[in-house]
């Protein structure tokens, strides 16, 4: 199995938004983690959110059939294009000693947990329309599930903008939803329900 990890000079993991070195690690046959590759990795300055994601799509294709990343933290945005490409992201501050063992082990241990059951997915969750053009979605649950970020399940929506308000009924508003909502160009209102839960709406800003 191989791992991924993006690192400063000193090893230490480091966020995607940073810039570093980009290490592709595989346990050999003598059970130790050798490096496959080690890539100089600048993270874009564009605000475009397209350009971010292409400048990441590289770094993925370059790392082979790798589908494993350890990095210090990560973003919504930086999520879903690793998601997409079918990628597991760990958070750790080090890459201490017997890291990468360890998540071998829970990524062995996950594997045989899909094998018996199976989990659902960002994909089975997506809004729906309540009238036209105006949709609604409960996140409640994938808030709760800590195998779904609730990012994948609304960016791909948010990002193709057809629609002109989107109703979410959350425990709380995303942080990621609050620091990307202006780069997305849309416009965040909240409700609290008598329920104790809350409604955001998002509303796409005219340009």
């Amino acid at each position: 199995m191989k791992i991924a990890a993006l690192v400063n000079a000193s090893g230490k993991t480091i966020s995607l938004n940073d810039n570093g070195q980009l290490v592709l690690y595989e346990k050999s046959k003598d059970k130790s983690w050798i490096q496959l590759k080690n890539l100089s990795y600048y993270f874009p300055t564009a605000d475009n959110i397209a350009a971010i994601q292409k400048s990441l799509k590289n770094y993925i294709n370059a790392l082979d059939d790798c589908h494993i990343i350890l990095v210090k933290d990560c973003k919504a945005i930086y999520r879903l294009v690793f998601s997409e490409a079918n990628y597991h992201i760990w958070t750790a501050d080090d890459l201490a000693e017997n890291l990468l063992e360890q998540i071998l082990t829970l990524e062995n241990n996950n594997d045989k947990e899909k094998n018996i059951t199976k989990e659902k997915t960002a994909a089975d969750y997506y809004p729906v329309e309540k009238q036209k053009d105006h949709y609604y979605i409960d996140i409640t649950e994938v808030m709760s599930n800590s195998s779904i970020h609730s990012s994948d399940v609304l960016i791909p929506f948010l990002e193709k903008k057809n629609f002109k308000v989107l109703e979410i009924d959350c425990t709380h508003t995303p942080h990621w939803l609050n620091n990307i909502h202006k780069t997305l160009n849309l416009a965040l209102e909240e409700q609290y329900t008598s329920s104790g839960l809350m409604k955001v709406f998002v509303t796409p800003l005219i340009s």
